[in-house]
C-alpha cells in the first residue's frame, strides 16, 4: 500500500490524483530564480501536463524534443 496525499492508503496499482490546490501548492515549491528551480518547475509541469512517466522523462534526450 502507498500512503499519498491525504493519507488514504491505496492499491498500488490505483493511480493517484492530486486535486487542483495540491498541484499549485507543490507547483509553488521551486525557487524560479534559481536555475534548479526552474528546471525543477519545468519537470512538473511536463509530468502533470502530459502523464509521461518518471522514466521516460529521465530518458528524453535533446534530439527528442
Amino acid at each position: 500500500m502507498i500512503l499519498m496525499g491525504n493519507f488514504q492508503q491505496v492499491s498500488p496499482y490505483e493511480p493517484i490524483c492530486f486535486t487542483e490546490a495540491e498541484v499549485e501548492r507543490i507547483l509553488q515549491q521551486p525557487n524560479l530564480r534559481r536555475f534548479t528551480g526552474l528546471r525543477d518547475y519545468i519537470i512538473m509541469l511536463l509530468l502533470l501536463d502530459t502523464g509521461i512517466r518518471l522514466s521516460e522523462l529521465s530518458a528524453l534526450l535533446l534530439s527528442d524534443l
